[in-house]
This record gives C-alpha cells, structure tokens and sequence, in this order.
C-alpha cells in the first residue's frame, strides 16, 4: 500500500458536516491500494461532539494527535469539555445566543491571530508530520483547507522534506466571500500567503468548478494538476436509519446543519413566509431545525410570532440522529447568504441521497442553482431575500403533495466513487513528481 498524510486540524470526534470529506477520504483510501495516516490535533472545545463518527475509521487507517497552543486546545486544558452541556441523547446542543463577551472574543481572534485560530497547531504539526515522513516512508500529503494552517503545514512539511503536497480545498481561501479581513493589511497578508502557499502544491483539489477556474486564473502552472471533487454522501450513513418520529397531521421541512448569524435574513424571511400562509396550511407546517443554531434573539422572535409549534430547534445532534430527521422529511430547506453565488453547501450532497424535494434559499444564477438544475432539483429556488417566493414554494409544494420531483441519477456523489476519484489523482501526481 502506498502512504499518505492527511492533515486536517478538524477531524472526529469533532462533529458537523466540515469533518465528513476528510473521514470518508479515510474511509475509504485503503479500498483502493492508500494506507492513511491523520495528523490532527489533540481534544479542544469542541463547536460540535460526535464520537460516533469514529466508528467509520478503518483499521488500516492511523490518526495521530498533537498537542497545540490554538484557543480551542488552551480552552480543553482548562475547561474540558464543560462548555456546552450534554442533552438527553449525549449529543451536546448548540442553540447559541450572541453576547457582548462572545462578539469580543470573536473580534480579538479575527484582529489578532493570523491567519486563523489553528495557527498556534502549526509548529506542533509541522514537527510531527516531518518525523511520520520519516518514520513511515509517507509518499505524498494532502493537506485540507480549511482552516489555512493545515495548508501552510503541508507546504512547511514538503518542502522540508520534499514530499509532494495537495491541498483540498474544502473551503475557499482569498476567494471566500465569508472570510474576514478586519483590515486592508489582513487581506494582503491572506493574498500573500496564499500566493505563497498554493504554488507549491504539486497538485490541488477543489469543491467546485468555479473555485477551480478562479484558481487556475491565479495559478495557471497547476492547471494539468487540478481536479474538481465535489461533496458527497456515503450511502452507507443511512443503512439502519428509521425516520424521526413526527405527527401525522404535520408536513416537515428540516434544515440540516449549522445556521450561522449570517444567515439571519433568510431566517427572517422565512418567519414572514409562513405567517403568510393560509391558516389551514400553516397549521399542517413544521418547519425543524437540526443543528447549531447561532442567530442572536430567534427563540423569543418565534415566541413573538406565535410560531412556537412551526418552528422547533433541536441543537447538535449526532450525525446519525441529523439523518433520521432528514429521511422523516416531506421538504428539505436549503440556504445559502444573500449574493453567495460560488458556494456549494456541503449538506446539498445528503439533501440528494435522502431524495425529497429541496427549498432552496439561494442565488438563482449562482454554482449551487446550476447543480441543483443538473439533477432535475431546481422546482423550488427562490431568491434568499423573498419571503413572498418563499411562501409560493411551500404553497406548490403543499398543493403538489410534496413529491420528489426528479429520479435523476446521483452516483458520482457517492463517497467512495468521489474517493476513487481522488486515489487516481494521488497516482497521477506521485508517478508525475517521481519521474521530474
């Protein structure tokens, strides 16, 4: 078999959909002739627990723990996991109201720690990556983005050892609409490292086709070393699973993942879609929401609005307990932030798998509109900041007795056709950096 470094700061137990790439790679690696080996880092305070997820490692597979000087290790060391209190299922739930100590803490860390709050793994994985090269006689690194510390790891690494390095870009980099830049200053520094980093990749790994286009504009050298790997679902996430139990009288629409403040629009939006339903049909609505939920004032705004039985919130749950609330759904929603056009959300992968119609809160002309018109998915895209659309999908949907609308083929999505993907690409650039 050959080797591979996997290096990828988030990784079981942590949980949410971020951790699902890196754990499926691993998955399934050694089915097509790739033994791994995962540098991460240590227990932190985790954002969301998942041990179940473990579980997926295989044997051939090696993890391999740092220690770190990152907030959330420092944060371990000293509190443990005690942030954030167990629910009665053992997952911990997240329903998160913003404070003033909390946006401090948030402003200090895009201020002041750069690149990222990983920054302080950095040295940890840098010096124990080099001696697993070493040790192990590893072929090649694959180095997962985000968070950008993991990136620059593998650069550090390779070049001292001069094993090759990829990077999958898992997120965005300068080109992330998302990422914060406190400063001018922040943002050239981002613009530089990534100029310096990216280049000497031996190959790179992305999302999406329109990241990889505006990659290859900057980059153009690694054009003949680039490959799109889409997100995906693993089919066997859902051997076993029974739907969430629900009332019969109930139509269900579930969100699946975390929904972030800045999605506090479309949150709204969705509060003034539903009091425009007809009486009738609003009583037959739930609308749930599995996961972290991070906008500031939503309980009491849905209590203000008599919503209290449409929309429910359950916190984190496992992954497996997220899917049986997908697989209980009449309708899946779907979001992304007003004027994202480049983004695929992750969780759009399982929304396919689970086959139910998709209401999706994004930008009609955006990367995430066009995937979703290529399954035969895109009956009911409305604009993220049109709640009047947004009541017209969830009324057709009602009327049309909220059928799947498509028997598209969704095969290339699966993980392990994804990872097999992945595994020729490793052959192409290893065979390619052996004979130069």
């Amino acid at each position: 078999m050959k080797k591979i470094l996997l290096i990828s700061y988030l990784f079981p137990p942590c949980g949410e959909s971020g951790v699902q790439r890196n754990l499926k790679y691993v998955k399934y690696l050694p089915q097509f002739g790739w033994k791994p080996y995962v540098l991460t880092v240590k227990d932190i305070v985790y954002h969301s627990y998942d041990p179940t997820l473990i579980i997926e490692v295989p044997p051939e597979a090696t993890i391999i723990r740092t220690e770190s000087l990152d907030p959330f290790r420092i944060g371990y060391l000293l509190h443990g996991r005690s942030l954030p209190q167990k629910n009665s299922k053992g997952s911990k739930k997240n329903i998160i109201n913003s404070s003033l100590s909390l946006n401090f803490l948030r402003s200090f860390r895009n201020w002041m720690i750069f690149p990222d709050s990983s920054v302080g793994w950095l040295p940890f994985a840098v010096k124990r990556g080099l001696e697993l090269i070493k040790e192990e006689k590893i072929d090649i690194i694959l180095a997962s983005l985000g968070p950008y510390s993991s990136a620059i790891a593998g650069c550090i690494i390779s070049k001292l050892s001069g094993v090759p390095f990829i990077i999958d870009f898992r997120d965005g980099w300068t080109d992330d609409p998302h990422l914060i830049r406190p400063t001018r200053l922040h943002a050239a520094m981002h613009r530089f490292l990534e100029h310096k980093v990216v280049p000497s990749a031996a190959g790179i790994c992305v999302y999406g086709d329109y990241l990889l286009e505006r990659l290859m504009k900057r980059y153009p050298a690694l054009s003949n070393s680039a490959i799109t790997i889409t997100h995906g679902f693993d089919t066997d996430d859902f051997d076993g699973i029974k739907p969430a139990p629900k009332a019969t009288n109930r139509r269900r629409i579930v969100y699946c993942g975390s929904f972030y403040e800045l999605y506090a629009p479309i949150f709204k939006n969705l509060i003034k879609s539903l009091l425009m339903l007809n009486g009738s049909v609003l009583e037959t609505i739930e609308v749930v929401f599995v996961g972290r939920f991070e906008i500031f004032g939503a309980e009491a705004e849905i209590t203000r609005n008599d919503l209290a039985d449409h929309i429910k919130l359950t916190g984190y749950l496992s992954h497996k307990e997220a899917l049986s609330y997908l697989l209980s759904a009449d309708a899946l929603l779907l979001v992304l932030p007003i004027g994202d056009i480049q983004a695929y959300s992750g969780k759009i992968f399982e929304y396919f798998a689970a086959r139910k119609p998709i209401i999706a809160c994004i930008e009609p002309e955006g990367t995430c509109a066009e995937l979703l018109k290529k399954v035969g998915l895109a009956d009911f895209i409305v604009k993220p900041d049109d709640a009047h659309m947004l009541a017209s999908a969830i009324m057709k949907l009602s009327k049309h007795d909220w059928r799947f609308p498509t028997s598209a083929s969704l095969e290339h999505f699966t993980r392990r056709n994804l990872t097999f993907r992945l595994s020729q690409f490793l052959e192409y650039v290893v065979d390619g950096n052996a004979e130069s």
